[in-house]
């Protein structure tokens, strides 16, 4: 089985149409908190995300810069080629199959 869940902001956001079809491309950063010993520690990790629009799917144009989003989809890898000659590092993508957008919790 091949899927993924994902919450966090974006950024980047691309929209482009391919015939009828119209395809949001963008940047999805995650946040894991943990502990050590020298205090509290930050972790950021950043994928891209394909999304293809069919029904179910948001209205990309509400899709903005430092939205919060739920995501749903499947890993793709593929490698950068540069003619016939591979380049490095593989790419890992996210091909969405559902985007939330998530209201974010009110602090104090």
């Amino acid at each position: 089985m091949n899927k993924i869940e994902l919450q966090g902001c974006i950024s980047n956001v691309r929209l482009k149409k391919v015939g009828e079809t119209l395809i949001c491309c963008f940047n999805l950063s995650t946040y894991t908190t943990y502990s050590s010993r020298d205090g509290e520690i930050m972790e950021r990790t950043t994928v891209e995300v394909l999304a293809w629009y069919s029904p179910g799917m948001p209205d990309f144009t509400k899709l903005t810069n430092e939205s919060l989003v739920h995501v749903t989809g499947r890993l793709r890898i593929r490698s950068m080629f540069n003619g016939e000659i591979r380049d490095d590092p593989q790419i890992v993508e996210v091909i969405a199959t559902n985007i939330e957008l998530v209201k974010p919790k009110r602090t104090i």
